[in-house]
């Protein structure tokens, strides 16, 4: 009994001198999940400016060229279509998500649990297509929505540092996206329409999926690193 009653003191002594020291981001007030919202926001807010300032908004897509034909009486004829000068915007629109929020505690450490998306994801190309000697030009755009990431940060409690040091254990991709794809001024070609717009989401997907997985994920580990959890977080959900 005794060995357990000093254990808890000692573990609230290291609390207590943890929470002391805790800066804070920004001084909000009320219940536990909008703290930690809030929380999430400001670091979404930086995140947001590091990506603004870098060359992944607008990113640079893939070029690419789908071979087709069509039968015509009893001859096939074949053609090609090319999609072009392909850009990605949007990537720092990145904010604060809905889902399960939150902070949890041990005697050595916090974690954050917090999801992230993207607002205004549009992906942007020149394309041409060429069939029995007509080649006629066209434009196409991606709108990408209900993108969503999770990620799981913490923070060592024992050896504290006051400058900041939340480290980012997991991210996760849990949905890239669902794209819709606008073809314009196809005119009479536009019975390729399907297969060329099939073939552009193949081209954006991975090139979405890298950019976030790496780039963005990079860009929030920074972040992290330099931020604690602010204490009336860390109190309330204590």
């Amino acid at each position: 009994m005794t060995h357990y009653f000093l254990l808890t003191l000692s573990c609230l002594a290291l609390r207590q001198t943890v929470l002391a020291h805790v800066p804070f981001l920004s001084s909000h007030a009320g219940s536990p999940l909008l703290n930690v919202n809030d929380f999430l926001d400001d670091i979404a807010s930086q995140a947001q400016n590091a990506l603004s300032n870098s060359d992944l908004d607008p990113l640079k897509l893939p070029d690419g060229t789908e071979s087709f034909s069509k039968k015509v009486w009893l001859v096939r004829f074949y053609g090609d279509a090319k999609y072009y000068n392909g850009q990605l915007y949007g990537l720092s629109s990145i904010h604060r998500d809905g889902g399960d929020n939150h902070v949890t505690l041990s005697s050595s450490a916090a974690t954050l649990d917090g999801n992230l998306g993207f607002q205004n994801l549009i992906a942007s190309y020149s394309a041409s297509a060429s069939f029995m000697g007509v080649r006629i030009a066209a434009h196409a755009s991606v709108t990408i929505t209900n993108s969503n990431i999770h990620i799981r940060a913490s923070q060592n409690l024992r050896n504290f540092n006051p400058e900041g040091h939340l480290i980012l254990d997991s991210f996760e991709i849990t949905d890239l996206g669902e794209m819709d794809v606008s073809l314009s001024a196809l005119g009479p070609l536009d019975w390729i329409l399907e297969q060329l717009s099939g073939t552009i989401l193949n081209e954006i997907r991975p090139t979405l999926r890298d950019a976030i997985s790496k780039e963005v994920k990079g860009v929030l580990e920074k972040e992290l690193a330099k931020v604690n959890i602010p204490d009336h977080i860390l109190q309330n959900f204590g």
